[in-house]
Formats: structure tokens, C-alpha cells, sequence
């Protein structure tokens, strides 16, 4: 049987407010303290699972195949007046690949989302290994409103692990 306190104690949601989302190492010169106090939002990752058929005597089964996970972390920032997520990402894609010199390399580094309780303690963390700057999308300028520019950055990485 279910009781009033077992409810009071399943019942503690995470704010979507309360996460971090830190680049320790940045593959550029960058400042990565501001860069975590920037983000706007992120996303915990999706997953999926492949599934298969099979028919067997008049009868179609359904099986499950490998899981799936997007491989992307989709990140946005409140841009300052130094510019200083656009230069650092742009520094970072530089890296990725040199438009001027055609060169490419591998710029990877760590992710981490800590998920935070009320009391900025960390309840989870989620680390992205091969993080790496897959995108950024345009940055509008608007002469009508007074909002602060937003900057959205996706990240791929290779894989990822939550820990308690």
C-alpha cells in the first residue's frame, strides 16, 4: 500500500533550471567560466531503440534491435557584448577545420551536464566523450526588441554516461 509519505518522497521534481553544462578544456583560448555561466539551455540526451521483424508460420514478430542514441547535444548561449561564445566557437571550428590553409584535425574534448537539487548539489552527471563542434546556427539581430542575442551551438560526441 501506498502512503502519504511515500509519495511526499517520490514526489521531488528537477527543475529544469537547475543543470550546468562545462567544456573543462577547451581545444582554443577561451574563457570556459564564462562560457558555463552563458548557457541558456541544454538537453538531456534521447534514445531510441531499432527494432526488427520476423515472420514466422503466418505470424510477424517484432524484435528488439541495438539502442540508439542521437549522438548530439544541442546547447545555447546568452552571447556578451565581447562576443565571447561566438569568437571562442568560431576559434574552435578554425581548428576543426582551417578554411584558409585546408588543413582538419580531431579538436575533442569533455562535456559534462550536471544535473544540480534545489541546493545546487549534484544529483547526476552526464560526461560526453569526443565532444567536438558539429554546428552553429545563425545569430539574428533584431532592431525592434531589446533581448539579449542568443547563440545555439550543437556538439557531437561519441559517447556518453550517466552517473548517479
Amino acid at each position: 500500500m501506498i502512503t502519504l509519505n511515500d509519495v511526499r518522497g517520490a514526489s521531488n521534481p528537477l527543475r529544469s533550471y537547475n543543470y550546468e553544462f562545462i567544456i573543462p578544456t577547451i581545444p582554443v583560448a577561451g574563457n570556459t567560466d564564462v562560457m558555463r555561466m552563458l548557457v541558456t539551455s541544454a538537453s538531456i540526451p534521447g534514445f531510441s531503440v531499432d527494432t526488427f521483424e520476423s515472420n514466422h508460420f503466418g505470424f510477424t514478430l517484432k524484435h528488439t534491435g541495438k539502442g540508439d542514441y542521437p549522438r548530439t547535444v544541442a546547447i545555447t548561449y546568452e552571447e556578451n557584448n565581447d562576443l565571447t561564445i561566438y569568437t571562442t566557437l568560431r576559434a574552435w571550428r578554425e581548428i576543426l577545420f582551417n578554411s584558409i590553409l585546408g588543413t582538419q584535425i580531431e579538436a575533442k574534448t569533455v562535456g559534462i551536464l550536471k544535473l544540480l537539487d534545489l541546493n545546487r548539489k549534484t544529483i547526476s552527471q552526464i560526461t560526453f566523450a569526443g565532444l567536438f563542434l558539429q554546428s552553429v546556427s545563425d545569430v539574428p539581430l533584431r532592431g525592434d526588441t531589446s533581448s539579449a542575442v542568443s547563440i545555439s551551438a550543437t556538439f557531437s560526441y561519441d559517447i556518453h554516461a550517466m552517473t548517479p
